[in-house]
């Protein structure tokens, strides 16, 4: 379905924000689970803003452009575009071939085995967008892929009905997932060396060492793309867009980059523009001139940057006169003495040695979904930021999973809370069977109502489960399911059952000051981390009061799905006795709710001691009235006093995970009255991120403080992972929230 809606705004006047955000807007699901929900009347429609200048906007979207603009658009974009989809499943070398076209030397092909096929059964710009495709980092994002073929594992290019019987038959199956696929990237946007003396200055920033510039340690040829090494360099590469990639080499080469006693010879991957910790590394080689980085058993990591070191072992001439390069490796005439002052005959064929990399490139995984859902406003922070968190989250989409991180760094799995915000954004972007599939798999595997998950010793996380479960729910469509009503019935019920199993272990002791909640978030005013009172290390009372508003939240979200199933019509006795059984779990956590709600309301500190995220989970919970939000939350009319929820140097949490539930608060405020707030927060909170690093994806944890001292490509404080899909809840709030668009 499509949605535009087109809205006039005029500055208004509010102290997180100086300017009307939004002008147009448009959002497009394909969702079959879809609806408009409007209870009330839209938070856009009653934005009653007083004019403190004489500036206004009034912008309405045309969607309808010529035809030859847009063809001529398409075409452009087409001659740019990165990644190409080759529907032969057997010429895995066809993507590097396309790449280098442009350039005239002889082509080498690399002889690593790939664990996965390159793209194939997909169309390059079926999903063409032209107000998108310039804002998205994703270079896949027009490609879609034929669902019935796809999905294979053999090669699929016969039209033979049966063939074509068995593809269809597994993607029915709810067993299988649709394998990975890879792509080759060979053109950086950026690259660079540092001669040894440089060789702190990894982010090619030292204008004499431009790659146009050939000094004595290392010259490229721009042409053919030949680099060749001659002393103690590193060479760096901007591949532009984070990428779920490794990194290889081609090398047509008397000189071994493995084990040449003459050079050391390593590689190095980031996510910023110095090598990640831990990530330097001799290259494998495969074949007889391929060379891998492998840093890890799945090979992949977040890789934005690569590197190439080299050390010459032996002593080098002190120059060069002239040189013969013979395949790789060249010998020099010159009549300078060596640097330890030996004979030159002694050493020339060793110091003389050239390191020549022929082929450069990084081959990266991808889970072949498309993008259903889209979001564009005139608003260009907005947009932008609903594409970065979608591109976060599918990088870090596996064949049956969803990962809690891209950067390999032993917590690359899948985490229940972790996980709430990701899945909020793949069910908006990417619905489909298959993603219904991989979130009903990640459900499962994170359930921990009667196994031990990952983190299931956080006491907000088995509640976050819980949403993203009741999430789920929503989105379930029984008939475009693929699999029947009763099997759909009982996933519900399983569900459902776990649920409220998770819930009644927390409804008794919600409140408890002693309780071992043990993180809630990397905030020092919710715990900065870890708490654990059994070793005396007391949990902050903020976060506390946060997590028991967010124990009322989940609580009230469950009966909102419980009683949209009690209203189902039965159609045999089972089904009769099930929703009998949902009324009465409606009553029982309706007065489960009105109880905490009394005793929350009832704390010292509320409403008025109530901080940033414990306000937002009183809000999210829907225990605050509006008079009490407006007078202890938003007034702002004193510095430092009742503008909890209005103040821009305190409303950014550490980590955009809590951020979340901060935003959703401002879109649940009652009529409308904290939308500007909460655009306004996403570039405060948000657009840091996007400012620091073209990366794509949304870090772990941020502050609007580091905008102060860092540039892009920098490595943040902290080291934290720059591709967090639990960031991305910006993505399905602009289209829930904002756009109203519900299931």
């Amino acid at each position: 379905m499509s949605i535009s809606i087109s809205i006039s705004t005029s500055i208004s006047r509010l102290l997180l924000s100086s300017f009307s955000y939004l002008s147009s807007l448009i959002i497009t699901t394909t969702s079959t689970a879809t609806r408009i929900s409007s209870p009330s009347p839209s938070p856009l429609q009653n934005m009653n803003m007083d004019m403190n200048t004489n500036s206004s906007s009034s912008i309405l979207l045309t969607t309808e452009i010529t035809k030859n603009n847009q063809q001529k658009q398409k075409q452009k974009q087409i001659q740019t575009y990165e990644p190409h989809c080759s529907n032969n499943n057997n010429n895995n070398q066809h993507q590097h071939q396309h790449q280098h076209q442009q350039y005239e030397y002889d082509y080498y092909e690399y002889e690593a085995p790939e664990p996965y096929e390159y793209l194939n059964n997909c169309c390059d710009d079926c999903n063409y967008n032209p107000y998108i495709n310039d804002i998205s980092p994703d270079p896949l994002i027009s490609m879609t892929w034929n669902n019935s073929n796809s999905n294979s594992n053999s090669n699929s290019n016969s039209n033979d009905d049966d063939s074509n019987n068995e593809d269809e038959d597994e993607n029915e199956n709810e067993n299988y997932f649709t394998p990975l696929q890879i792509y080759r990237t060979s053109i950086p946007i950026k690259q660079w060396y540092v001669c040894e003396e440089d060789e702190n200055d990894y982010d090619g920033n030292n204008n004499s060492n431009d790659n146009n510039n050939n000094t004595d340690c290392v010259s490229i040829d721009q042409e053919s793309r030949k680099i060749q090494i001659r002393s103690n360099a590193t060479i760096g590469w901007d591949w532009g867009s984070e990428r779920s990639s490794w990194f290889e080499l081609i090398s047509i080469n008397a000189i071994n980059l493995v084990d040449d006693p003459r050079i050391i010879i390593t590689g190095s991957i980031s996510e910023f523009n110095t090598p990640y910790p831990g990530k330097t590394l001799p290259f494998t080689k495969y074949g007889n001139h391929t060379y891998r980085l492998e840093t890890n058993k799945e090979l992949y990591e977040g890789i934005r940057y690569t590197f190439l070191h080299i050390k010459f072992e032996l002593p080098l001439l002190t120059k060069v006169k002239t040189q013969t390069t013979i395949s790789s490796i060249s010998t020099a005439a010159t009549t300078t003495a060596t640097t330890d002052g030996t004979s030159i005959n002694d050493v020339v064929n060793n110091a003389a040695a050239i390191v020549e990399i022929n082929d450069y490139s990084i081959v990266s995984k991808i889970k072949p979904i498309e993008y259903t859902g889209q979001f564009y406003s005139s608003n260009t922070l907005l947009t932008k930021a609903y594409y970065w968190g979608a591109y976060g989250v599918r990088l870090n989409v596996e064949r049956d999973q969803l990962n809690s991180v891209l950067i390999e760094r032993g917590d690359r799995v899948a985490i229940q809370g972790d996980g709430h915000p990701t899945i909020a954004t793949a069910l908006e972007v990417f619905y489909s069977k298959e993603i219904m599939k991989l979130v009903k798999n990640v459900l499962n595997s994170t359930d921990n109502a009667h196994q031990h998950v990952v983190d299931d010793y956080i006491m907000a996380y088995p509640l976050y489960w819980c949403l993203s479960s009741i999430n789920y729910l929503w989105h379930v469509d029984s008939s475009s399911s693929s699999s029947s009503s009763s099997d759909s019935m009982l996933t519900d019920q399983k569900l459902i059952q776990d649920i409220s199993f998770l819930l009644d272990k927390r409804i008794n002791d919600f409140l408890d000051s002693n309780l071992d909640i043990t993180w809630f978030g990397w905030d020092d005013r919710i715990g900065n981390g870890w708490c654990f009172h059994s070793k005396n290390d007391v949990c902050t009372r903020e976060g506390l009061l946060s997590f028991a508003g967010l124990v009322i939240r989940v609580t009230n979200d469950f009966v909102n799905i419980l009683l949209t199933m009690s209203e189902e019509d039965d159609e045999d006795e089972s089904q009769e006795k099930y929703h009998k059984k949902i009324k009465n779990m409606v009553m029982k956590y309706q007065l489960a709710s009105k109880k905490m709600t009394k005793e929350l309301r009832n704390v010292p500190e509320y409403p008025s001691q109530f901080g940033v995220h414990s306000a937002a989970n009183a809000i999210n919970a829907g225990i605050s009235t509006e008079e009490e939000i407006q007078q202890y939350w938003m007034q702002g009319n004193k510095k430092g006093i009742n503008d909890t929820l209005n103040d821009s140097t305190t409303i950014c949490s550490f980590s955009q995970f809590n951020q979340y539930w901060i935003l959703q608060a401002y879109g649940n405020m009652m009529d409308g009255i904290g939308m500007e707030y909460a655009l306004k927060s996403i570039d405060l909170c948000w657009s840091p991120m996007m400012k620091l690093s073209t990366g794509g994806c949304f870090w772990e944890m941020s502050s609007p403080e580091w905008l102060r001292f860092m540039n892009e490509g920098d490595q943040a404080p902290h080291l934290p992972s720059y591709c967090h899909p639990w960031s991305s809840g910006v993505t399905p709030w602009l289209s829930t929230q904002l756009g109203g668009i519900n299931p």
